[in-house]
C-alpha cells in the first residue's frame, strides 16, 4: 500500500492518501471564525481594539473511495481506470483526471470513474462540477454510502447545508457504522448552528469508532460553540491522546484556554502546535493573541510577523499586529498595518474599526468617524463600532446624535455591566411621567465616576418626577441624601423586584433627555453635591498647620489597560509640591503609606494622609476631605468627579490619546462643561507630563501671588 500526501494551503498539515483505503481531500468547514478579545478603554471610555480570536477549525472533510472487491483488468476501460488510480495515488491529479475521462467515454456507466472525477474536481474547488460527477455516480450506483458522503461534502462547500445533511443521512442509512458520515454531518449541522444536533452526531461517530481523533476534535469544536469550555478541553485532550502530533487540536485547545483566561497554558498549547507544524501560520497568529493578553507586546509582534511571513495575505494578523503596535506607541506602523489588512480585505470590519480607534487617538476625528462608518457598513449591527461612534460624537459636542448611538452599549459583548431584570417598561419619553406621579426607578449602570457625572442631571429629572428612586453605589448614598432632598436613594445591590416602580431608566440615559445641545450645560452652576461642611472644617484644621493653602492630590490609577496612561509619577509633580505656602494631602485611594513615607523622606517634603478618612470606602468622608482643600490637583479618577460635583476648584491632568475619556473633551475655555470648577490640562504628546505640570504650577503660583 502506497501512502501519498496532498498539501492543501488552506489548512495546516497534509492529508494521507491511501490507494486501497481512501483518497483524502481537505476542505475547511468554514471561514475562520472571528470572535473578539477586546481591550478597553482607549481614547474614549470604552474603546477597544478588536482582536480576532484564534480561528477554531473543525476537522477536515475527507472524500472517500473504496474500489470494488476483486477488482481486476477486464477491458480497456478497466485498464485505464487502474492507470488513473495509480496517478491519483501519486498526487498527479491532472493526469489521473485525463485517464478517468477516457474511462467514462468508453464506459458511460463506470460509476467509480465518475466518483473519482468528482473527487478531483472537489480537490480543485470546482464544487459544482464535482457535484455533477457525484450525482452521476449515485444514479449509476445508488447503494454506495461513500458517494453520498462525498456529495454531502461538496454540497456543504456550496452552502447547501440542508441538502448536504440529507446526503449524509443517506450514507448513514446505507452504513449504520459510517463514522466519517456522522462526523461530516456534525460539521454541516454546526454551520447551521444546530449545535446540539451536531454534538449528538459526532458522539455517534465516536460510538462507532472510539479512537477517532478527528471526531473528538470536532466534539471539542461543538462544545466550544456551546460555551461548554471545560468539556471542550476534555475532548481536545482526548484527541491529542489518540493522535500525539495533532497540531490543530493543540491550537484549538489553546483557544479554549484563552476563553478560560488560562493564558500561560494557552501559550504552551500553541507552542506545542508549532512544534508539530513549523509552518502553522494560524498557530503563530494565535500565539500572538495570547502574548498580547499577557502584555508581552514585543513577543506578540514577533509572532504576528511570523504568521504573516508564512501567510502573506493574512489580513487578521495585520489587524491584530496593528493593535500591538498601538500598545508600543508605534502609531505610524500601526496605521500601515491596518491599511494593509484593509488592502487585503476591503470589507474587513474589524480592521476599519481598529483604524478608527487609532485615528481617534491621533485626534483625527473626521477620519475616525469615516472608519467607524466603514466598519458598520461591512458588519451589520457592529455594536462596538456604533458605541465608539457615539463617544466620538459626544466628544465633538454633537450630543443629539451621540446619545442616539449610545444605546448600542447594551448590545456590546464587552459591556462590563448588564441591564436590570424587570417587566416594567423603560422610559423613552418624559411626557409619560410628567405630572403623573409615576414611580420611576433610575439605576446605576457604571462605576463611581460615571454615576457622579450623570447624576448632575438628577435635579432636572426630580423636578419632573420627584418620587423617583435612584439606585447608586452604597458608598455614595450619604453624600446624595444630603445633597438632593427629592427622590429616594437606594443601594445598587438591592434586588429590583423589591423596589416598587412603574418605569425604569439607566442613569446613563439622562443625557438624551437633558444634554442634547451645548446650551443645555449650565457653566455658571457651582455644584450639585454638598459635602459635610462640619467634618471638612475639622479635617482642614488638622492638615493646614502653618501653611496658607491646602491642596489635595492624586497621581495613580489602577484602571486596567489605561491606568498607566492616566497615571503620573509623584516625582513629576515635584514642581507643584515644592510650592511655598501650600500643604498637600493625599486623596489617593489604596495603601500609599509606604510610598509617601519614602517620597517625603527622599525629597524632604510632607505630603500628608488624612487618617480619619478611608478614600476608597468612605466616599462621604472623601468628599469632606476634598471640601477641606482650597484646590485639587488630580488625574482623571473618582476624586476628580467628586471634586467637580461639589464645586471644588480642580486642576485636572489628562492624557493625550489613550486614556482620555470622552466627557473631558466637553470644554468651554479650558473648563469642563460637566463640572465648571474643573480646569482641564491635557498632554501635548502621549506620556509627556512636563508641560501640564508647569502650566498648573504657574496657575497656582499666580493665585498665591494675587492673594498675597
Amino acid at each position: 500500500m502506497v501512502e501519498q500526501r496532498i498539501e492543501n494551503p488552506r489548512v495546516s498539515g497534509s492529508i494521507p492518501l491511501q490507494a486501497t483505503i481512501f483518497i483524502g481531500f481537505v476542505a475547511e468547514n468554514r471561514a475562520a471564525k472571528l470572535c473578539h478579545t477586546v481591550w478597553r478603554p482607549q481614547l474614549f471610555q470604552y474603546f477597544g481594539y478588536q482582536m480576532p480570536r484564534p480561528p477554531s477549525k473543525p476537522p477536515q472533510n475527507n472524500f472517500f473511495f473504496k474500489p470494488p472487491v476483486n477488482f481486476g483488468l477486464v477491458n480497456e476501460a478497466d485498464r485505464l481506470f487502474q492507470q488513473g488510480l495509480a496517478h491519483l495515488n501519486q498526487g498527479m491529479l491532472e493526469q489521473a483526471r485525463e485517464f478517468f475521462e477516457k474511462v467514462v467515454k468508453l464506459n458511460a456507466k463506470h460509476f467509480d470513474a465518475f466518483h473519482l472525477l468528482g473527487i478531483i474536481a472537489a480537490q480543485g474547488k470546482a464544487f459544482e462540477i464535482a457535484d455533477n460527477f457525484f450525482e452521476k455516480a449515485i444514479k449509476l450506483n445508488p447503494n454506495n454510502a461513500a458517494f453520498y458522503c462525498n456529495r454531502g461534502n461538496v454540497l456543504k462547500e456550496l452552502k447547501q447545508f440542508e441538502s448536504s445533511i440529507s446526503n449524509y443521512n443517506k450514507a448513514i442509512n446505507l452504513d449504520k457504522n459510517y463514522a466519517l458520515a456522522y462526523l461530516n454531518k456534525s460539521i454541516a449541522l454546526c454551520d447551521l448552528q444546530r449545535l446540539e444536533e451536531a454534538l449528538s452526531s459526532v458522539d455517534k461517530a465516536i460510538e462507532v469508532k472510539n479512537d477517532y481523533a478527528e471526531a473528538y476534535y470536532q466534539r471539542g469544536f461543538n462544545l466550544t460553540e456551546l460555551k461548554r469550555f471545560e468539556e471542550a478541553l476534555a475532548s481536545y485532550h482526548k484527541a491529542i491522546a489518540i493522535k500525539r502530533d495533532f497540531a490543530q487540536a493543540y491550537s484549538n485547545q489553546g483557544n479554549v484556554l484563552i476563553e478560560l483566561k488560562r493564558f500561560a497554558e494557552a501559550l504552551a498549547s500553541y507552542e506545542k502546535a508549532i512544534e508539530f507544524k513549523h509552518d502553522y501560520a494560524e498557530a503563530y497568529y494565535s500565539r500572538g493573541i495570547v502574548l498580547y493578553e499577557l502584555q508581552c507586546f514585543e513577543e506578540a509582534l514577533a509572532s504576528y510577523d511570523k504568521a504573516i511571513e508564512l501567510k502573506i495575505d493574512y489580513a487578521e494578523a495585520y489587524s491584530s499586529r496593528g493593535a500591538v503596535l498601538v500598545e508600543l506607541s508605534r502609531f505610524v506602523e500601526a496605521m500601515a498595518s491596518y491599511d494593509k489588512a484593509i488592502a487585503l480585505n476591503h470589507e474587513y470590519p474589524d480592521a476599519h474599526y481598529n483604524r478608527g480607534n487609532l485615528l481617534n487617538e491621533l485626534n483625527c476625528f473626521a477620519e475616525a468617524l469615516a472608519s467607524y462608518e466603514k466598519a458598520i457598513e461591512f458588519k451589520h449591527g457592529f455594536a462596538d463600532a456604533f458605541w465608539n461612534k457615539s463617544f466620538l460624537l459626544l466628544s465633538m459636542q454633537d450630543f443629539e446624535n451621540g446619545w442616539q448611538f449610545y444605546d448600542w452599549r447594551w448590545k456590546s459583548k464587552n459591556l462590563s455591566y448588564t441591564t436590570i431584570s424587570t417587566d416594567k417598561p423603560k422610559l423613552t419619553n418624559l411626557d409619560s411621567i410628567f405630572g403623573k406621579n409615576k414611580k420611576l426607578l433610575v439605576w446605576a449602570e457604571q462605576g463611581i465616576g460615571d454615576q457622579v457625572l450623570y447624576s448632575g442631571m438628577l435635579d432636572q429629572l426630580l423636578t419632573i418626577a420627584p418620587s423617583s428612586q435612584i439606585m447608586l453605589d452604597k458608598r455614595l448614598l450619604p453624600l446624595f441624601q444630603r445633597s438632593l432632598t427629592e427622590g429616594k436613594y437606594i443601594a445598587s445591590t438591592t434586588l429590583v423586584q423589591d423596589i416598587e416602580h412603574d418605569e425604569h431608566l439607566p442613569l446613563g440615559d439622562l443625557g438624551k433627555f437633558f444634554r442634547t445641545k451645548l446650551d443645555d450645560f449650565d457653566i455658571t452652576r457651582q455644584h450639585y453635591l454638598s459635602a459635610d461642611l462640619s467634618k471638612a472644617k475639622e479635617i482642614r484644621a488638622s492638615l493646614i498647620k502653618n501653611k496658607k493653602y491646602l491642596c489635595g492630590v492624586t497621581w495613580h490609577s489602577q484602571t486596567k489597560r489605561i491606568g498607566a496612561e492616566k497615571s503620573i509619577e509623584l516625582e513629576d509633580l515635584l514642581p507643584i509640591i515644592h510650592l511655598d505656602d501650600v500643604a498637600f494631602v493625599s486623596l489617593q485611594y489604596g495603601d500609599v503609606h509606604e510610598q509617601l513615607n519614602n517620597f517625603n523622606e527622599k525629597y524632604h517634603l510632607n505630603i500628608q494622609e488624612c487618617l480619619t478618612v478611608d478614600n476608597f470606602h468612605d466616599l462621604d468622608g472623601h468628599a469632606a476631605l476634598i471640601e477641606a482643600c482650597d484646590f485639587v490637583v488630580t488625574i482623571s479618577n473618582t476624586s476628580a468627579h467628586i471634586a467637580g460635583a461639589i464645586g471644588k476648584e480642580t486642576y485636572l491632568m489628562c492624557p493625550s490619546g489613550k486614556g482620555l475619556l470622552w466627557y473631558w473633551s466637553n470644554q468651554s475655555n479650558g473648563k469642563s462643561l460637566w463640572y465648571p470648577s474643573i480646569h482641564i490640562y491635557q498632554q501635548n504628546e502621549p506620556g509627556q507630563w512636563f508641560d501640564v505640570v508647569q502650566k498648573i504650577k504657574q496657575v497656582i503660583q499666580k493665585k498665591i501671588n494675587e492673594i498675597e
